[in-house]
């Protein structure tokens, strides 16, 4: 949802599109963690030298859950997780930095330490 012109319109747009006790999985970014906040800093930093194509949306989680609700959906499951800093892509593979996720985060039934996870991928059904 962090890359959507209108979040909200998105959110429509799935509510009119599922059946009732249908499943969606969308993943946004918590705007108020802290990893968020340096991140935005970092971007912030780099955008004096290069200037960034286009700003993200700020949704923080309760706000995402708060629309989808709103829709007529029920959260199911949320698992949070974050990506590695800027520029540790260059020391490690995709294939070493996702297993280096998973350690830390664990799977989708089992999230640990879900406290240090910005990014959020959530689980919503719509209601019967």
């Amino acid at each position: 949802l962090a890359h959507v012109d209108s979040p909200s319109g998105v959110i429509s747009k799935i509510a009119s599109l599922s059946k009732p006790g249908g499943s969606v999985i969308v993943e946004s970014t918590d705007s108020r963690h802290f990893v968020t906040h340096l991140v935005n800093f970092y971007d912030k930093v780099r955008g004096v030298l290069i200037p960034l194509k286009y700003s993200r949306n700020i949704l923080s989680c309760a706000e995402v859950v708060e629309m989808f609700v709103k829709h007529g959906f029920t959260l199911s499951n949320i698992y949070r997780y974050s990506l590695p800093l800027p520029g540790v892509h260059r020391l490690f593979t995709d294939s070493v930095l996702y297993k280096m996720i998973r350690l830390t985060y664990g799977t989708a039934t089992r999230n640990r330490n879900a406290r240090m996870g910005n990014e959020c991928i959530y689980h919503f059904r719509r209601k019967s």
